[in-house]
């Protein structure tokens, strides 16, 4: 679904001037029964700019993403590392919207989806010039600002969203992945020591929440060198409980940040953990 959205203006009858609108849009795009959906009216900035829609980047895509400017109250493309405030979601766009009018920037009052029940696939940003979320590098931060007003039908439970809703036992040493996600990871087992090791890239939004309920030893490893955010040291390979004695009940969160792991210990007084860098 890369077609690009555009407004072409055609006149009706002669010497008339009215002008229609002509939209273009790709296939397949489909959000549910109305009913099903949670809208709200809102200003739209006419600065708004969708930079995915190649050729056509004042007319923003149905499915992008938004964030509303602190000081403004007005809504524009989000951006994950803006500091205006549309770094948070704050709705999606239902519809193709232009947003100039005779070449100048033209504020628009429209409704946004809040909430219901929405297909990731139908999802867009404005860096992206491609449809859905699935595989960005902020595809995980996304599913957990939409939780829990939008449901994605691919997660309808949100397990993808860092949110833990369960258990899982872990016996033996793993790889994590999104499969862990969504779960408190739990270690036991009787072999000498468990070594999980993390994703190859820190993505952001992926978390994972690892407790040792055995007396063994547990090492949290990065997947790729010199990405895990501990005590002083930016720059670590893994973190370890190792000391006898000082085990069981020992617990770490671990969230990417899109260029590391940051490592939360959540441990008893008198636990101590081995870094290696």
């Amino acid at each position: 679904m890369n077609a690009a959205y555009n407004f072409d203006a055609h006149f009706g009858n002669p010497g008339m001037g009215t002008a229609i609108e002509e939209v273009q849009i790709p296939t397949g795009l489909g959000w549910g029964k109305p009913f099903s959906l949670q809208f709200k009216q809102a200003r739209i900035d006419g600065s708004a700019r969708d930079a995915g829609n190649t050729g056509y980047t004042d007319v923003l895509r149905p499915g992008l993403l938004l964030g509303q400017v602190f000081s403004t109250g007005k809504l524009k493309e989000w951006s994950p590392t803006a500091t205006d405030g549309t770094h948070r979601i704050a709705g999606i766009l239902s519809q193709a919207l232009k947003m100039t009018e005779n070449g100048a920037n033209t504020d628009r009052f429209f409704s946004v989806i809040v909430g219901g029940s929405i297909p990731a696939r139908g999802l867009c940003v404005a860096s992206s010039t491609s449809y859905g979320i699935d595989g960005l590098a902020d595809e995980y931060m996304i599913r957990s600002m939409l939780s829990p007003a939008c449901q994605l039908v691919d997660d309808p439970f949100g397990l993808l969203t860092g949110v833990i809703k369960g258990i899982l036992t872990v016996t033996a040493t793993a790889t994590l992945s999104e499969l862990h996600m969504g779960t408190h990871i739990v270690v036991r087992g009787a072999v000498a020591a468990v070594n999980l090791t993390l994703p190859a890239t820190p993505k952001r939004g992926m978390r994972f929440l690892v407790t040792n309920a055995s007396a063994q030893n547990l090492t949290i490893t990065a997947g790729t060198a010199d990405t895990m955010v501990v005590f002083n040291d930016l720059t670590a390979d893994s973190v370890t409980l190792s000391t006898a004695g000082e085990l069981i009940g020992g617990s770490f969160e671990i969230i990417g940040d899109g260029t590391g792991w940051i490592v939360l210990p959540l441990l008893w007084e008198g636990q101590t953990p081995t870094i290696a860098t």
